[in-house]
């Protein structure tokens, strides 16, 4: 697989084999790349032409951080009752966003570009995660449109049938997956206002959000770096 093949810039794949590396450093083992980095890799092995896009940040899953990570990441958001960060790489200006597992997955293992290998959850779980997402707009939350983007083309590489069971296993409430696929895509064209470009990468909206976050939790092994700090550091 070319260094260019996920569909980003030679550079960017750099920035995101960097940041990477280092944060293998920090994370608990069984660590997993998720979100448009997953996705894209899947519709890459599928021979998929996928667009050229900027590349924004990466999601991991990961059942605990070191607090060492403070070394070579700056700490933007610490939700623990959630099971979130948000950090900004300093070597390379990379925003990671780290979630702890909500639900078990298989995983399986693959080689991002030559050399570097990585772990991922099937394309159908991570379409179900894909599908919950933009969902968001059925509750009056913003959603990026590359997001509705990402779940038309993993829908289309996946499909309904694999990913119904998983579906069926974390939200047993709910519609099948079918109709929670459809009745987001409604909600997205009835509420065109929610539809946002670059919702999560204004550097502005980050650095403010950091500041004033009720969420976040200031905790000393996890210090959570200034407004100014988050600014020098954030590079799209």
């Amino acid at each position: 697989m070319p260094h260019a093949a996920l569909g980003y810039s030679r550079r960017n794949i750099g920035r995101l084999l960097a940041c990477l590396t280092d944060l293998n450093l920090y994370l608990s083992p069984n660590w997993y790349p998720v979100g448009g980095v997953c996705i894209r890799w899947y519709l890459v092995r599928s021979n998929y032409n996928l667009p050229k896009r900027p590349f924004n940040g990466v999601d991991v899953v990961a059942v605990s951080l070191d607090t060492y990570v403070t070394e070579k990441f700056l700490i933007a958001h610490n939700h623990p009752q959630d099971g979130y960060w948000a950090l900004i790489h300093l070597a390379t200006g990379t925003k990671v966003n780290v979630f702890w597992p909500e639900h078990s997955s298989p995983l399986y293992d693959a080689m991002l570009v030559p050399d570097f290998p990585v772990r991922f959850q099937s394309a159908a779980d991570q379409l179900v995660t894909v599908v919950d997402n933009i969902r968001k707009p059925l509750h009056g939350r913003p959603l990026d449109p590359k997001q509705l983007e990402d779940a038309w083309r993993l829908y289309r590489l996946v499909g309904p049938k694999d990913s119904e069971k998983t579906w069926q296993e974390r939200y047993p409430n709910e519609p099948d997956f079918k109709q929670a696929f459809d009745e987001a895509q409604e909600a997205c064209a009835l509420r065109p206002e929610l539809i946002r470009p670059g919702l999560y990468t204004n550097l502005r909206h980050l650095a403010r959000q950091a500041l004033v976050c009720s969420e976040c939790r200031h905790i000393a092994e996890y210090p959570l770096a200034s407004k100014m700090r988050i600014a020098r550091a954030y590079r799209r």
